[in-house]
């Protein structure tokens, strides 16, 4: 189905345009625009050869009054899910696992709750894992909002005491509760769990830290020099946006959650100007070979065959993306949200055009904002070849991913 704006927030794009920029800005005339003294958004779309647009607008942080930019380093939520799962292909293609093998092959701390599981029902949501989440709280191990029956989001520093579990945490967890929610490939369901289980099969299989892995392998070869995995017991990244809950009275700081420390189904941050540079990872003979990238286009099927339809969003899903059509051409597209922030990244594999959106604050829909944007980029008049290329969107030659 074709993706619609259902409901949009509206921004003041006053970044670079394109060759056809007006219709970048002309959406939604209808509602309000963000204040360059709030949270704000950051926004980018580019393709191969060049920026076609960019917007900023906003604060990283209410108390200090510094600005959001393209250098501002933000938790990009689910997004990481990408970054897991193109790990997830190198590690593969060097024969270091196979897609179909059982996780217990190489976690096999997992226990009774990963028979049946193989890393593909992982990376496609179809594994029937319970929800770590709700089992921290259901057991009454992290802090809860009564209020809202949910687990508890606060000011960054302000709870202290609390018990903040690990991804190891989250292993003995599902280990003590195995009981499934379906059987493994039996159906689709959104799982965060999931890439937490693949984050530390990474670790079992390559005997590195996935931080450290992240860095060598994903960061450090496309040029991502302030992203990373985050982690509380360390310095914050220098230039740390952080999140706002948009209320009757105000703004009020989101930052701190009981698993912060959790990665895999989150956990990266990132900046916008190198998330641009991560459009270099889906580039035949960078990262990955085009034979071992094209896995990431085939949407994922159950065990009978049946392909995925019944996803939260679009078409079906693929290893970190939901697949999705705009303007007639097939795209690849997901967000993310963790505490007040809000982010999506869409992607139009053939014409190799992305657009990204992050966002500071809760009141945004970026989902709707990227699909939009993408949309505008891929009905642009302009052909790449009229657009001036710009030598510092050239993706790196590939490097030695064993």
């Amino acid at each position: 189905m074709r993706l619609e704006a259902v409901f949009l927030i509206a921004l003041l794009w006053t970044g670079v345009a394109a060759a056809n920029g007006g219709a970048y800005e002309e959406w939604p005339a209808h509602a309000a625009t963000y204040g360059a003294d709030e949270p704000g958004v950051l926004a980018l779309v580019v393709d191969r050869h060049a920026e076609l647009h960019r917007h900023e607008t906003g604060l990283r942080d209410l108390e200090t009054r510094r600005a959001l930019n393209g250098a501002s380093q933000m938790r990009i939520a689910s997004l990481t899910k990408q970054f897991v799962a193109i790990a997830t292909l190198q590690l593969a293609e060097r024969g270091a696992i196979a897609l179909d093998d059982p996780v217990l092959k190489h976690l096999p701390e997992l226990g009774a709750v990963g028979d049946g599981v193989t890393i593909r029902h992982l990376l496609n949501h179809t594994a029937g894992l319970p929800h770590h989440s709700l089992l921290f709280m259901n057991e009454g191990r992290v802090a809860i909002d009564e209020e809202n029956n949910d687990w508890l989001f606060a000011p960054l520093g302000s709870r202290t005491d609390d018990y903040m579990p690990t991804n190891e945490d989250v292993i003995a967890l599902l280990r003590e509760f195995p009981q499934k929610r379906f059987p493994p490939g039996a159906k689709w369901e959104y799982s965060n769990a999931g890439y937490i289980v693949l984050a530390q099969m990474i670790e079992a299989a390559t005997g590195t830290p996935f931080r450290d892995y992240a860095r060598d392998k994903l960061f450090e070869p496309l040029g991502m020099r302030d992203s990373g995995v985050f982690d509380e017991s360390r310095p914050d990244p220098p230039r740390r946006a952080k999140s706002y809950l948009v209320g009757p009275d105000g703004f009020e700081e989101r930052d701190y959650s009981p698993f912060n420390l959790l990665h895999g189904d989150g956990g990266i941050y990132s900046t916008l100007d190198d998330l641009a540079k991560w459009r270099c990872a889906f580039e035949p003979g960078v990262l990955l070979t085009t034979k071992t990238l094209s896995v990431i286009g085939e949407p994922a099927r159950l065990d009978n065959g049946e392909r995925v339809t019944d996803t939260l969003r679009g078409e079906g899903y693929s290893m970190g993306w939901f697949l999705d059509t705009i303007a007639g051409t097939p795209i690849w597209i997901h967000g993310g949200g963790w505490a007040a922030f809000r982010h999506a990244i869409a992607y139009a594999p053939g014409a190799g055009v992305w657009a990204i959106v992050l966002t500071n604050r809760s009141d945004t829909a970026p989902y709707e904002m990227a699909a939009h944007l993408l949309e505008t980029a891929l009905t642009d008049a302009a052909s790449p070849e009229d657009r001036a290329a710009n030598p510092a969107m050239a993706c790196p030659a590939r490097r030695n991913s064993r």
